[in-house]
């Protein structure tokens, strides 16, 4: 029973951990919109707004992506290391 507590806790920590880094990839987005919106009326290329637009864009849906691959992934592993270990 000891060791299901320890898979647990570790499936947890693995979450807080996606959590973390999705927290962090916003924050980075955010801070790529704020700059492209500053930037907007000094580089006066639609061009670049376009790709800030873009990469601002793969940016949010590579995260959303990541965190539900990490989570499913987290998920994945703590059930098969509680089965493994209660039907020991």
């Amino acid at each position: 029973m000891k060791r299901i507590w320890h898979v647990l806790g570790a499936y947890v920590a693995h979450l807080s951990v996606g959590a973390l880094m999705y927290a962090a990839l916003m924050v980075f987005g955010g801070t790529l919109h704020k700059l492209e919106q500053w930037s907007r009326p000094l580089v006066d290329d639609a061009r670049f707004t376009r790709v800030m637009s873009w990469v601002e864009s793969l940016i949010l849906f590579s995260d959303a992506a990541l965190v539900v691959w990490w989570s499913l992934y987290s998920t994945c592993l703590a059930i098969r290391e509680v089965l493994r270990e209660r039907f020991r």
